[in-house]
């Protein structure tokens, strides 16, 4: 099963010849001819479309059984695995290549050091800019991870072994030996299971989330730290022979096992445990590099001079070393020390899990009380090590630890908490109802209510309510509050991001959420009016309509006297999440972009106003219809004069294995992120968009928006479209989330289905309306209006717009409408379909032609065209896929107890192998 990657070296078709044999050996001739019939028919059509080879192909399809399909499924999908693990490994080596040959790779922190150098920044100016760096990529659950965590372990042991086998200095005893474990490896993952037999637990996507932590990211992080320091010692000859100062960059936050918003599953006691698992995980990691440097730090007693506080601390700690060690290590001060300092990780190890166990708590005299109490330990041995003249090996192993403690704490990723506002409202006007006086607040309109809730911020002592009287549901709000309190004081007060109000309208909306947390202590306000807070609150502004009153909801908040002093807490940072998702679906890709990006302008505008810091949220998805492209691209199209430093943004689902899955590309993400946050924190950027720029998009999104609404809005007929010619029931089959795909049980409007299932629909039938949809009509008015060499000039000059054009160019890309066609056939009123298609068909085309009339380039990603050649190859082998798809669904639908049918199965492998070879699910 050759991939035609002319690109890539020979090694590239490795993986796929040992399929092919360990498929003919497991399955037999029958199966294999399948999928070779089927490999090279729908390749020959890709280079020469011929309409009876096609009908042929089709034929074998449908003479195919239930079984054979899913074998022949089973063999694209695991191709699509190992052609992912090939093109990530060329790409690290082509990287590696680079290096060797004394040349810096595009974007890495050598090239962008020696960029700042020549702009003439002096080293004090890049140590500056980077003292301020924030990069905060946040884990979320959704939109689902299609992988199961068994599939990603096989790929992670698969990848290990071609990258030895691919060596250059390997013998032939050596390159057989590695090829024949890689293809035990491969016999083993094609026996292996791709779709859960079960839906996923949140416990089991918290475990998920953790694998990548334990399998990429403790190593790769302090390399991250080692890379940055070795560029920029590399550029400034002062920087060398000093150890810089390099502080905390990257931190990571998490929304499994916190996000609530539409998944009933996530209870207090699982953001409890989630917090608690996360403790194990990193601790576990700690006490890994513990024992790693007692056996590297073995200086005896008699050969050097060990710090006073050093020395006093081994006295303090002499009962405790006695009973546990005895006379061990005794000549050996640094490795007593730590090995005392592993047992006290274990035995706080020890209580978490029991905790985790039956819920009790019981305390361990030895167990660390803080993380300041383990980084204590840490620093003794750091400054000891200086005091005898060996600063040089604090700078290995032992500084990264305290690296990573310093990234991760004892909590390893801050959890952010995120509810949907209406459920607070409805909490406060229970509760308000319970009091002596009982008060209407639904009646009271939005002054009444900001008024208010500042006065009960505002009082010293929280009223009392009867909380008898009140819901379960908003019982369950309250009881959130309380957890946060408590888990502050037994993980960490550093464990909680912040505290996410999802469908964000009004002010109102966080002073709520202000209230229900000083009923549960976590803010406090004493007799003079001062506000004490141990929470960070922040919206989250989604629909295009929010995105336009995202600024004078935050103005009123700003001129509240008490949610000011709030901010304190965050340093007079107001953290504000944007939607890509919802906004996208509801206005279409123009619209959301754009909003977006105004609404970024207006938010740092008005932060800057009131002398506040704001901190973007970003929440993007993999996919172009739901904010995602590539990272460092996407941190440069940013509003200049936004970042300032510090990007928040969601890691969904699916990205997480494409990102960090592996150690090379988990470095190599962070590293390409990191640099666009620094080139988009560069002193001096401000937000000056030329005003034609600005009212030529203005135009557009008039346009394209209203395109985009024509098709999706209230239009019954698109809905049916969308249901019958996409497997958008089936995803809700598939077990890769626990989050309900729609918001409405029953309800099949486009307002219910979530942003998820929408984009995976569209995506998987290879229509991707949400990427595209709408910018041909409104590119190709503008032109007709005399608009060419405008856009021209923004497609030069200005990022935003050519960031905007290349992710669109990337789902036009991954779009086929003769593939989509195939699925049209299967809406059950043809009448609606060919009306359908071919509104949506002609859109695109119109988009085609006017991104060539404004970049001048015949093929799209033709700019990219690493990036368009991945594409292309991936198209030919997706077709068999798509076209099996279309096959079974008809038949599925034909079916009277779907559940029961032989055809269920080989339609989830299909949709898990789709998003397999397309690297992205909604």
């Amino acid at each position: 099963m050759n991939p035609p990657i002319n690109a890539l070296s020979d090694n590239a078709k490795i993986l796929p010849d040992l399929l092919g044999e360990v498929i003919n050996e497991q399955e037999g001739s029958a199966i294999f001819n399948a999928v070779e019939l089927l490999r090279q028919g729908f390749i020959g059509q890709r280079l020469q479309p011929d309409a009876n080879q096609k009908a042929e192909l089709l034929e074998a399809i449908e003479a195919m059984d239930a079984e054979s399909l899913d074998r022949v499924i089973h063999a694209f999908s695991t191709f699509f695995h190992l052609a992912n693990i090939t093109e990530e490994h060329a790409n690290q080596q082509a990287r590696d290549d680079q290096e060797e040959n004394g040349e810096t790779w595009k974007n890495s922190f050598a090239d962008t050091i020696k960029k700042f150098n020549s702009d003439g920044m002096s080293l004090d100016q890049v140590m500056t800019l980077i003292s301020d760096l924030n990069y905060y990529p946040t884990f979320t659950a959704h939109p689902t991870e299609a992988k199961r965590p068994i599939v990603l372990e096989a790929l992670q042991r698969i990848h290990a072994q071609y990258q030895g086998l691919t060596r250059d200095d390997l013998s032939e005893s050596d390159l057989s030996g590695f090829k024949h474990r890689l293809k035990a490896m491969i016999q083993i993952f094609w026996k292996t299971e791709a779709v859960r037999p079960t839906k996923p637990t949140v416990y089991d996507e918290i475990e998920n989330s953790l694998y990548y932590f334990r399998e990429s990211i403790f190593a790769c992080l302090p390399q991250i730290y080692r890379d940055l320091e070795d560029a920029i010692k590399a550029v400034y000859p002062e920087a060398r022979g000093q150890s810089l100062e390099i502080p905390n960059i990257v931190r990571f936050g998490t929304w499994v096992g916190g996000d609530r918003d539409g998944n009933p599953f996530v209870t207090p006691e699982i953001t409890r445990n989630a917090l608690r698992m996360q403790q194990v995980e990193v601790l576990t990691e700690y006490a890994r590099r513990v024992d790693e440097l007692s056996t590297v730090f073995t200086h005896s007693a008699d050969q050097i001079e060990l710090s006073p506080a050093f020395v006093k601390s081994m006295e303090r700690d002499q009962i405790r070393l006695a009973k546990y060690f005895g006379e061990k290590h005794i000549k050996e001060p640094y490795r007593r020390k730590l090995s005392l300092v592993k047992l006290r990780l274990e035995k706080t190890i020890d209580q978490v899990q029991a905790r985790l166990g039956d819920g009790k708590a019981f305390f361990d005299p030895l167990a660390f009380r803080s993380e300041k109490e383990f980084a204590d330990e840490l620093a003794l041995v750091r400054d000891s090590l200086v005091h005898h003249n060996e600063a040089n090996l604090t700078r290995g192993s032992l500084r990264d630890l305290m690296r990573l403690l310093d990234s991760c704490g004892f909590y390893l990723s801050k959890m952010d908490i995120r509810q949907e506002s209406t459920l607070h409202t409805q909490a406060i006007h229970e509760i308000a109802s319970t009091l002596a006086d009982p008060i209407d607040y639904y009646a009271m309109d939005e002054a009444q209510r900001q008024a208010w809730l500042t006065e009960q911020l505002l009082s010293t002592q929280p009223f009392s309510y009867d909380r008898r009287q009140i819901t379960i549901q908003s019982a369950d709000i309250i009881s959130v509050f309380e957890l946060m309190s408590e888990m502050r004081a037994e993980v960490s007060e550093n464990c909680f991001g912040s505290y996410i109000i999802s469908m964000t309208h009004e002010a109102s909306h966080l002073l709520e959420v202000a209230l229900l947390a000083k009923l549960s202590g976590l803010i406090e306000t004493d007799a003079a009016g001062n506000v004490q807070c141990q929470i960070h609150i922040a919206p989250l502004f989604e629909t295009v309509v929010d995105l336009e009153h995202a600024e004078p909801t935050l103005e009123s908040l700003f001129n509240n006297k008490v949610y000011r002093q709030l901010l304190s807490y965050s340093d007079q940072t107001q953290e504000v999440m944007l939607g890509y998702s919802d906004s996208c679906k509801d206005g279409g890709i123009l619209a959301s972009s754009w909003n977006l990006y105004k609404a970024q302008k207006n938010i740092v505008s008005l932060t800057d106003k009131h002398g506040i810091r704001c901190l973007l949220f970003h929440g993007r998805g993999g996919t172009i219809g739901r904010g995602g492209g590539p990272t460092h691209e996407s941190i440069l199209s940013q509003p200049k004069g936004t970042v300032k430093g510090g990007i928040k943004f969601t890691e969904q689902g699916e990205v997480l294995s494409f990102k960090y899955n592996f150690k090379e590309t988990a470095r190599y993400e962070l590293t390409v992120g990191i640099t666009g946050l620094m080139k988009a924190s560069l002193p001096g950027v401000t937000h000056d968009d030329q005003a034609e720029h600005i009212a030529m998009m203005d135009k557009l999104v008039t346009i394209g928006e209203q395109a985009f609404r024509d098709l999706t809005d209230d239009n019954v007929a698109t809905m049916q479209y969308f249901y019958e010619t996409t497997p958008s029931a089936e995803i809700g089959l598939l077990n890769i989330g626990s989050r309900p795909s729609h918001r409405k049980t029953a309800d099949y409007s486009k307002k219910s289905i979530r942003a998820i299932g929408w984009v995976f629909g569209w995506s998987q039938s290879r229509q991707n309306i949400p990427g595209w949809y709408g910018l041909g009509s409104a590119l190709s008015q503008a032109i007709e209006e005399g608009g060419l060499s405008t856009l021209q000039d923004m497609q030069n000059n200005w990022r935003y717009f050519q960031n905007l054009l290349s992710n669109s160019q990337m789902v036009i890309l991954k779009t086929d409408q003769e593939v989509a066609h195939e699925y049209s056939t299967l809406c059950s009123d043809q009448a609606i379909a060919k009306r359908t298609f071919e509104q949506m068909q002609g859109e695109y085309q119109v988009a085609i032609d006017t991104i060539r009339t404004i970049t001048g380039i015949d093929d799209m990603m033709g700019d990219f065209p690493q990036i368009g050649q991945s594409v292309r190859w991936r198209n030919a082998y997706l077709d068999p896929l798509n076209y099996i798809q279309v096959m079974l669904l008809r038949r599925l639908a034909n079916e009277p107890d779907r559940m029961a049918s032989p055809w269920l199965k080989p339609v989830l492998d299909s949709i898990n192998g789709i998003a397999t070879g397309l690297r992205n699910t909604g």
